[in-house]
């Protein structure tokens, strides 16, 4: 869930009590999903956090460069926000200045560098 439908259904939910309207085991089971479901990390954070182990600059990152170091660190943050924190490919794409395809390329590149770090 997004973080901007996470708000909707907040006012919905807050909507729907200042109605006084009794409360349906639909409305309980949705507060408690909001409630259990923090919003997902922003993908520039985890941009912020890869640059800084990685030692670059979080500009780089997001450049589209090709350079081998960058390169990696993209791919952590791509299989990160992807994988972890269920971003949606397209917007991951556009914050990280590449095609949704390379996207696709970089979750898996993303995977076998965190495999081979824990090895």
């Amino acid at each position: 869930m997004s973080q901007k439908s996470n708000e909707v259904a907040k006012r919905k939910l807050k909507s729907r009590s200042d109605n006084n309207a009794p409360s349906s085991p639909l409305q309980q089971s949705e507060s408690n999903v909001l409630k259990n479901f923090p919003p997902k990390e922003p993908i520039e954070e985890l941009i912020e956090l890869v640059a800084e182990r990685s030692e670059i600059r979080p500009e780089l990152v997001s450049s589209g460069s090709r350079k081998e170091e960058i390169s990696k660190a993209r791919a952590l943050v791509a299989c990160m926000a992807v994988e972890e924190t269920c971003h949606n490919i397209t917007d991951v794409a556009r914050k990280l200045g590449v095609e949704r395809v390379s996207i696709y390329r970089a979750v898996e590149k993303g995977k076998k560098l965190l495999e081979s770090s824990v090895n």
